[in-house]
């Protein structure tokens, strides 16, 4: 009957001081018993319970999520539920998936002028999007006079183009800076100003005559973009295009006919400032 109640008081004692331990939580879902000896800005050191006259163990800081002592009370270390809480997380960017821009600066194959864009972003993170450019060119870079027939251009033109394409962003369009490049189709009607040279077939003479002739083109680019957002409204771009023409007609001065004058070289630079929303 003693050792019976002998037995009884070493087994109470043997668990009231394994439910006396404390308790280590890792962030790995581990759960460490024994007893605290030390927490320093680096290293935690415990007994184990299963050794508790045994040598200090050391566990890294950065492992451990808390610490619950044998009285109760919990120590949440750096990085756990208690520091993420009184965090102030930073002010997320929210990127809106339309553009509307106008061309401050226009140049192409026509000569210089103006424009407006639309962009439209089909998906979630923005890798394609859909480019609406519509500029006019109002004037040439420059005259050139024709040595062998005497023909002149002028700076007196008009000519709109319309030029819809698919921009791929391989990041996503919704960021502080962003490429993009995609095919982009070009439509061109307007007239230009033009010294022609015009053949008489009763005198079978030439003469010079200046007249305002319709043009019309067809063609494709392959357009280079470069967005830049310094805010989440506002975006300056860059476009760099480079195509050919499909294409190319002019009205003649002799018969008023549109003719073909053959493939011509496609080019356009854009500078761009603008709102997204």
């Amino acid at each position: 009957m003693q050792l019976k109640a002998i037995l009884l008081a070493a087994f109470a004692f043997v668990s009231l001081s394994a439910a006396a331990q404390d308790k280590i939580y890792k962030r790995n879902g581990e759960v460490i018993d024994g007893k605290v000896k030390e927490v320093n800005t680096r290293n935690i050191s415990y007994k184990r319970s299963d050794n508790p006259d045994g040598p200090d163990y050391v566990v890294g800081r950065n492992e451990v999520e808390k610490i619950k002592y044998q009285n109760g009370l919990e120590d949440y270390i750096s990085g756990s539920r208690e520091t993420t809480t009184s965090r102030k997380p930073g002010k997320k960017i929210e990127y809106g998936s339309n553009v509307v821009t106008v061309a401050l600066v226009n140049l192409n194959d026509e000569g210089f002028g103006f424009g407006a864009a639309y962009e439209r972003a089909l998906d979630k993170k923005g890798i394609l999007s859909f480019y609406l450019p519509v500029n006019v060119a109002l004037g040439g870079l420059g005259n050139y006079t024709s040595s062998t027939s005497g023909t002149t251009s002028s700076f007196n033109r008009a000519i709109w183009q319309i030029m819809p394409g698919i921009k791929f962003y391989p990041t996503g369009s919704k960021g502080k800076v962003r490429y993009a490049v995609g095919p982009q189709l070009s439509y061109e009607t307007g007239y230009k100003e033009e010294w022609q040279t015009i053949y008489d077939p009763q005198t079978f003479m030439s003469y010079q005559r200046y007249d305002k002739l319709d043009v019309r083109k067809l063609g494709i680019l392959v357009n280079n973009s470069l967005n830049m957002s310094p805010n989440e409204h506002m975006i300056i771009g860059l476009d760099l295009g480079l195509g050919f023409t499909y294409m190319n007609k002019k009205e003649d001065a002799s018969s008023g006919v549109m003719r073909e004058w053959g493939t011509r070289q496609l080019a356009q630079f854009n500078f761009r400032i603008g709102y997204r929303f």
